[in-house]
């Protein structure tokens, strides 16, 4: 992929807001517009432009958990052990 404004504004699998981001802006949208291209907000820089999260790092994937299975713990220790306030044993350390 060419970084030009023919290479990156002529490939048909980027959307409108990528392709205005480069340049050429008002032409795109235009463009865009006129044949009513949807944007999948799969890319970097529409999310930056919009300020949403972007897919990478933390943004990358979503976390689904099942509620019923964090009700039911699977593991019961043989010993439970009492927690333990810090300022009791300063305390005790100080007598």
């Amino acid at each position: 992929m060419s970084i030009t404004r023919n290479g990156i504004n002529r490939i048909d699998d980027h959307g409108p807001i990528r392709r205005a981001s480069f340049e050429e802006s008002v032409e795109m949208l235009f463009n865009s517009a006129m044949f009513a291209e949807k944007d999948l907000m799969l890319g970097i820089s529409e999310n930056v432009i919009l300020g949403q999260l972007s897919p990478i790092g933390t943004g990358f994937f979503d976390l689904l958990l099942r509620v019923k299975d964090l009700m039911e713990p699977k593991y019961q220790p043989d010993q439970v052990v009492p927690i333990i306030d810090p300022q009791e044993v300063e305390l005790e350390d100080n007598k």
